[in-house]
């Protein structure tokens, strides 16, 4: 599994994604990501979206996890920028599904 993008929360977290293509968007906490993946169902924050740019806002201390999946081929290149919480990241990164 690559890398996956995460933050800690103090509280509040908002992450804004802008997508080459549409895609599911999934922001999840600590104990969903565990079960996203042994591959269990999970609870998330986000959906499926066609227009860009996502804004996703979580409320909840801890660590948060960003999953992008595209839907058209099977690597979805996504830009991410956390716009609240402890730091704020701004990169383009490759997501596998």
């Amino acid at each position: 599994m690559p890398n996956i993008p995460y933050a800690d929360s103090p509280g509040k977290l908002s992450v804004e994604v802008r997508l080459q293509h549409a895609a599911d968007v999934f922001l999840l906490d600590s104990t969903n990501f565990q079960r996203y993946r042994d591959h269990q169902s999970f609870k998330y924050y986000g959906g499926h979206y066609t227009r860009t740019p996502v804004r996703i806002t979580v409320s909840g201390r801890g660590r948060w996890y960003l999953i992008v999946i595209g839907l058209l081929i099977s690597i979805a290149s996504s830009d991410f920028l956390i716009i609240h919480g402890e730091f704020a990241v701004n990169q383009a990164l490759h997501f596998f599904f």
